[in-house]
């Protein structure tokens, strides 16, 4: 079978979800195609592959019959929308539920809707694994309540409701607020993608929004310590100078950890590593080890991360700010059991990646290629991973004609990918300008143009991640030195 919209749906199932599937499919309530229960049968059997030839196929469902193309894409079409219906079907117990709830107040079935309204409650306030939409399934089942009510005229039952459910609406308007500004901001980052003017950035500016906390109550429950943690997710981004915000949304995460989901965990560690990477651009590094005791807390913990899988942006991250501290111990944690915890596809590049910075470290350069020349590049990134780890290396060891070679390679490199942002690419470049420059003056002897440049990099006149700030600084203050 070739990549098709079914094959492509089908292999996305989990084992379990595809055996259900297959329920699904005999089922005469939801498919009365006898042919299609057999395609099924046949294509079960090279599950999880899915490589049998539609001719094959064919003739397995019609036997003795010849092939007919548009026969097969019939077939195809009918267990491809079977998919998509099983999708529909997959259940969640507050959607379920909440559309029990609409029947019985369409039906004005007064018992069954009041216990139905409470089990909804109940399930909100005590489900495990609290997400950004738990106020959306308040307000969706208090706006229940009152209409259960209005329509039977009993519209004073339900002054208290409008209340609560315009609580629900400021607080998930918060929520929305911040996490539309976390993604703005990630775009800006990633990207260069402004929305300085934007309509929801012109309107998340607009509010006072420290008027506003201070002004809510925070419920003594569960609800409001998560209303709480998310306020603080958001000033400390708008206020990334209050550090006592910051301390507020490290106390206000510690109170909820064992109250949300494993998704919320992951924000928990994007949040703060964005929080702190921003103040490492500005120069201030006092936050880096709580930065990489965290990455160590979540890397060791068990699910954390879906499927087991430590995902690369915080490994990366974490395996950078290692080699600045020049924590050796760390790396070798990295290199070795967490690792093991990386996408499969990625294991082996991210290991030798690891081993790479462990020798550059101990100044090992000889062992630093031969870990990178076993690179499959599967993970794009590598390649600036690797490119930028060389051109320290050979900067480091006077080893010149690599240097300059991989000085032109690089700037080719970021000249041709788009997929790179025209923020980084200004700050590679940089990069590759002032380590040009650099062995040009040491070359020359000219120890006023080293200073020269060395206090240019100090006063920030170039564009630069803050690591390869400070590493050009301690490597130019050694240079100078030895003048």
């Amino acid at each position: 079978m070739k990549t098709t919209n079914l094959v492509s749906l089908l292999k996305s199932f989990s084992k379990d979800e595809f055996k259900e599937f297959g329920k699904f499919v005999r089922s005469p309530f939801f498919n009365t195609h006898k042919d299609v229960v057999r395609y099924y049968s046949i294509i079960k059997k090279g599950y999880p592959a899915l490589d049998q030839s539609k001719e094959f196929i064919f003739s397995a469902v019609y036997p003795g019959r010849k092939f007919n193309n548009g026969e097969y894409l019939k077939l195809n079409s009918r267990l491809y929308n079977l998919g998509l219906e099983y999708l529909k079907c997959i259940p969640d117990k507050f959607t379920d539920e909440y559309k029990l709830l609409g029947e019985f107040i369409d039906r004005d079935l007064k018992k069954q809707f009041q216990a139905s309204y409470k089990k909804l409650n109940d399930y909100i306030d005590n489900e495990s694994g609290l997400d950004n939409l738990v106020f959306v399934r308040k307000i969706y089942i208090i706006s229940s309540f009152i209409r259960f009510h209005m329509n039977r005229d009993e519209q004073k039952k339900v002054c208290d409701s409008v209340i609560k459910r315009g609580n629900y609406f400021a607080y998930q308007s918060l929520l929305w607020i911040m996490i539309q500004l976390r993604d703005m901001t990630a775009n800006f980052n990633a990207f260069n993608y402004q929305y300085n003017d934007s309509a929801g950035y012109y309107y998340i500016k607009s509010l006072d929004l420290e008027k506003i906390i201070t002004g809510l109550e925070f419920e003594n429950n569960r609800l409001g310590r998560y209303l709480k943690y998310y306020l603080y997710c958001l000033l400390i981004m708008l206020h990334p100078e209050n550090e006592g915000y910051y301390d507020e949304f490290k106390n206000a995460f510690r109170m909820i950890y064992n109250e949300v989901n494993r998704l919320e965990k992951n924000n928990y560690l994007a949040r703060l590593q964005t929080y702190v990477m921003n103040h490492i651009q500005r120069g201030n590094m006092k936050f880096v080890n709580e930065l990489l005791s965290a990455y160590k807390f979540f890397f060791d913990k068990k699910n954390v991360f879906e499927n087991d899988i430590i995902p690369m942006p915080p490994f990366r991250n974490c395996l950078a700010l290692a080699l600045y501290k020049k924590d050796i111990n760390l790396i070798k944690e990295l290199a070795g059991k967490y690792s093991e915890r990386i996408f499969p596809d990625y294991r082996e590049d991210t290991m030798n990646l690891a081993n790479a910075y462990l020798n550059f470290i101990s100044k090992k350069y000889e062992l630093v290629e031969g870990c990178l020349n076993k690179f499959s590049f599967k993970y794009k990134i590598h390649k600036i991973d690797v490119k930028h780890l060389l051109l320290r290396m050979y900067f480091e060891s006077n080893d010149i004609e690599p240097l300059l070679l991989l000085i032109d390679s690089f700037k080719h490199f970021l000249n041709k990918n788009n997929s790179i942002s025209e923020n980084s690419k200004i700050k590679y470049f940089n990069l590759l300008l002032l380590v040009n420059n650099i062995y040009s003056l040491k070359n020359e002897g000219n120890k006023v143009g080293l200073i020269s440049i060395l206090n240019d990099i100090k006063e920030k006149k170039y564009e630069l991640y803050e690591l390869d700030r400070l590493w050009l600084i301690e490597k130019l203050n050694e240079k100078i030195d030895n003048k």
